[in-house]
């Protein structure tokens, strides 16, 4: 914990979206409607990315050995800032489909120490086959800047 943080809120800016979303790629990419812009004041200025999906389905299964999973990641532009490895984890022992669905919480304090314009999104893998479909669920990311 740094205690030595801390500051005022600058600005706030969100992203909110229930559309549909489904991804089968085994390559991390963007989940629509999960992206906000936002153009620091300073320099020192940190932001604080809270991005959250209330669920989603993780749909898959290849007889008794498949194992099924999700990553998901914050990016800053085009660069993985935080999340790089699976959260959800699925093994079918059985010859059938497995079904899960769970919610995706990601938080992450960036010191991006820029004033351009910068972009947060949150991006997500699917792994063996898996698919990943939001189904309606909502999704949110929320920017916040902290002055130092």
């Amino acid at each position: 914990v740094n205690a030595g943080v801390g500051g005022k809120v600058l600005q706030v800016v969100s992203d909110f979206s229930y559309d549909n979303w489904s991804t089968n790629s085994t390559s991390l990419v963007a989940v629509t409607g999960a992206s906000v812009s936002i153009t620091p004041s300073a320099t020192t200025s940190k932001i604080l990315i809270m991005a959250h999906m209330t669920g989603f389905y993780m749909v898959g299964g290849h007889g008794s050995s498949g194992d099924d999973g999700a990553s998901g990641s914050i990016f800053r532009n085009s660069t993985n800032i935080y999340g790089k490895n699976r959260f959800a984890y699925n093994r079918d022992t059985s010859a059938g489909s497995q079904e899960l669905a769970i919610p995706l919480v990601l938080t992450f304090l960036d010191s991006p120490s820029s004033t351009s314009a910068l972009t947060y999104a949150i991006y997500m893998k699917a792994y063996s086959g898996s698919t990943l479909d939001s189904n309606g669920y909502d999704r949110t990311i929320t920017c916040i800047e902290i002055g130092a």
